[in-house]
């Protein structure tokens, strides 16, 4: 089974979906889906081993969760294995990754090993090791594989394996299984990197760094873009409170049900540069971004909200700034385009752009001189068209396309749509100039 493997002082965490197949039950169809949580742990193991991280790859991982910095971690390093040392007198436990699975081994420790103070015999002349699972009903050899039923269904996890002969027995609270495992011995590495490991991953060779970034709840990135020097600008939508609004942002505070989010990270990803919340009340939703030559950031979407600054928005406070083409929300979704300043603390516009219906944009250009052309589709029949737009009414389909460019204050250049009789949709833009 997949699933998410923690190494800790007291045993390893095992988190795995149950198997649907795991039985014809009625209830088994209920739970299928539902995560197991399993303790595995060597039974009379000391209570604090040295659990050090193995054979370090070049990729690193950032973690921005919640408002507290204190909280985040930066560049925490990544492993492709994990090796618990001495959990017992002259053996570690080696969990390593291979291909889209683990496996798991006892390791026997040098003989001259100035860190083991046992003999290498002494440990396979003693009663068998025990591997204790808590969680599990009963536990039988299926293949190599251990096969664990628990109240929800079963689970298949790596068998412990080592290259020495040693015995180990599996117990739950109702069963056990003892297996002869292998003959000969493995030594200690002495190449192993000292370190913390935070991270495991399935080689990833390509992987320049991997950064979480949210609140306490539901967080989704729909749209980046990287300028020149390699900083990364993310747009999204939130409903976490505790989403990390950076100093001086445009909008510290989480403004109810899903609000937009812009953040910047640097180069290597390890630095949260600046995030702010957009938002009013009701949903608002990003659908693109894109930047200027001079750092400005434009983000595109949709809100529901009358006080949104601009995507697509249903909230009727969405944050509109003086001068822009539509400073009012006109019902039904509308879609917005705002701009923000390079350092995230002005918001230079926002605008609506709808009618009395849905209105989406989808994508959106910016030119050498900071002028915006997006485009999208929109259902409203009284859609804002600018004066000598070469259409300036709706086609009676039940969407037409639309196109639209502003000027660096976010007011309208030209509007106009286009479509037929059947559905119209604009789905990208872009400057030949550029």
């Amino acid at each position: 089974n997949e699933g998410d493997l923690w190494i800790a002082d007291d045993g390893a965490f095992y988190l795995t979906a149950c198997s649907q197949t795991a039985s014809a039950s009625p209830q088994a169809e209920t739970n299928s889906g539902r995560v197991v949580n399993l303790k595995l742990a060597i039974a009379n193991a000391v209570p604090r081993p040295n659990i050090e991280g193995a054979d370090r790859v070049e990729a690193s991982v950032s973690y921005f969760r919640g408002s507290k910095v204190e909280g985040w971690r930066a560049n925490a390093p990544l492993w492709r294995s994990v090796r618990v040392a001495e959990f017992l007198p002259g053996l570690d436990l080696e969990v390593r990754t291979v291909g889209s699975s683990w496996r798991w081994d006892i390791l026997v420790a040098r003989v001259d090993d100035p860190s083991s103070h046992i003999a290498e015999k002494t440990q396979s002349e003693e009663a068998p090791l025990q591997l204790l699972i808590e969680g599990a009903q009963k536990v039988a050899n299926a293949g190599g594989l251990l096969e664990i039923t628990t109240e929800l269904g079963k689970v298949l996890v790596p068998s412990l394996e080592t290259s020495h002969s040693i015995d180990v027995e599996v117990s739950t609270s109702s069963s056990s299984l003892t297996s002869a495992l292998g003959s000969g011995r493995t030594t200690r590495d002495e190449a192993w990197e000292d370190g913390v490991p935070l991270s495991i991953i399935n080689d990833p060779e390509s992987l320049r760094f991997s950064s979480f970034l949210g609140g306490a709840t539901d967080d989704y990135g729909t749209a980046v873009a990287v300028d020149e020097a390699g900083r990364i600008y993310v747009a999204g939508l939130t409903n976490s409170p505790t989403f990390p609004t950076t100093t001086g942002a445009f909008d510290q505070n989480y403004n109810g049900d899903l609000d937009v989010f812009v953040a910047q990270l640097n180069s290597t990803g390890t630095v949260l540069e600046y995030a702010t919340f957009v938002g009013g009340e009701n949903n608002h939703y990003a659908n693109g971004i894109a930047l200027d030559g001079n750092g400005r950031v434009y983000v595109v979407g949709s809100t529901a909200s009358t006080d949104f600054p601009a995507g697509y928005t249903r909230s009727t406070n969405f944050p509109t700034t003086a001068g822009a083409f539509d400073t009012t929300f006109n019902s039904g979704s509308d879609a917005f385009l705002l701009r923000l300043h390079a350092d995230s603390s002005v918001l230079d516009y926002a605008t609506y752009a709808g009618g009395s219906s849905d209105d989406y944009i989808y994508e959106m250009a910016i030119d050498v001189s900071g002028q915006a052309y997006v485009t999208g589709s929109t259902a409203s029949s009284n859609f804002p068209t600018t004066a000598g737009a070469a259409n300036m009414t709706f086609n009676c389909g039940s969407e037409d396309a639309f196109t639209l460019r502003l000027d660096p204050t976010g007011s309208a250049q030209f509007s106009r749509s286009l479509g037929s009789a059947d559905i119209g949709a604009g789905l990208s833009c872009f400057d030949l100039r550029s």
